[in-house]
């Protein structure tokens, strides 16, 4: 294999310097997106759900003849769970494909599993609108460019 190799010396080593950075700045600036009302809907009934899928899991089997104060519990835990607050919502990446950094309350609380902030990727297609992929890392938060 042949190699190629050059190098760059006074007035164009700045100039590559200076495009470098302005390249670097730009693609900083241009990877944060804001999502359409549709988009946060899509990810407070994804939350909502998941919450509520595990508040339901927690009662499930349970007797609630023999113990009436019983019922009003779960359903008021299961109600809880529903009452979802989204503090904040930031994107990044492309409008088609970012992936999203949402922090969230469970009435009016910071979650009891420890999840305050999670990290989704989602689409976005003309015909089908918003959908939500899957729940990702922080890093590939961070390290999404475009």
């Amino acid at each position: 294999m042949s190699q190629v190799e050059f190098t760059l010396t006074g007035w164009k080593a700045v100039a590559a310097v200076i495009v470098v950075a302005v390249l670097a700045v730009f693609s900083l600036f241009m990877r944060n997106t804001t999502l359409d009302s549709q988009g946060k809907e899509v990810i407070r009934n994804w939350v909502a759900s998941d919450y509520a899928r595990q508040a339901l899991a927690k009662w499930e089997g349970t007797d609630y003849s023999k113990d009436p104060d019983l019922a009003q519990q779960s359903a008021d835990e299961i109600l809880g769970a529903l009452n979802i607050s989204i503090t904040s919502i930031k994107a990044k990446g492309g409008k088609h494909e970012p992936i999203v950094r949402v922090e969230i309350l469970v009435d009016g609380k910071p979650p009891a599993d420890g999840k305050g902030v999670r990290y989704y990727k989602m689409k976005f297609s003309p015909i089908t609108g918003w959908t939500m992929g899957r729940q990702v890392s922080a890093f590939s938060y961070y390290a999404k460019i475009f």
